[in-house]
């Protein structure tokens, strides 16, 4: 099984700025991580950017009706609509694995990252970056004991962005 985590970033390796929004993110990255989601069959993603998937990817939200989705919360195991909700990132790659999937893309916010990095859980990080610096802003992870090292597998221009593929070579 290949796990991929998936996210748009500033040239300077923040998700979102200080207010938690990703208004600086392109069009292109949003049809990218459409592109990627269909690819794969299904999506997990943190709570909060479930929450503003709506927002950020309204002309978008039908291209993923044929995708299983699961969004993480702590407190309410209630699936919404069509997607369905996990406790933790293990139990939410259980589910998609019994559903037959091979492949699982992820993303989300610092926490979202944070969690299945430290709990080795992804194979692959993908990273489209944007043109724009950001300051204050929300980095990719701020777990303290992280440190996975990255092989770089292939860099991509798309347009104005940089897409960045890396395998996880091992979790220190």
């Amino acid at each position: 099984m290949t796990t991929t985590l998936w996210l748009g970033i500033s040239a300077n390796g923040m998700i979102a700025d200080k207010n938690g929004e990703e208004d600086f993110l392109s069009e292109e990255t949003g049809e990218l991580f459409v592109q990627q989601v269909q690819k794969t069959g299904c999506v997990i993603m943190g709570k909060t950017a479930y929450s503003r998937i709506n927002k950020n990817l309204p002309g978008r939200k039908s291209s993923l009706q044929q995708v299983d989705k699961i969004f993480l919360s702590k407190t309410s195991h209630q699936g919404i609509d069509e997607w369905l909700s996990a406790g933790s990132p293990q139990e939410s790659i259980e589910m998609l694995a019994s559903r037959g999937h091979k492949n699982i893309t992820v993303t989300g916010g610092t926490k979202t990252a944070s969690s299945f990095l430290t709990a080795n859980l992804i194979n692959e990080v993908v990273l489209a970056i944007n043109p724009v610096l950001i300051s204050p802003g929300y980095p990719i992870c701020t777990d303290e004991k992280l440190l996975a090292n990255l092989t770089l597998m292939s860099v991509q221009r798309k347009s104005n962005l940089i897409v960045v593929k890396y395998t996880v070579s091992n979790h220190i």
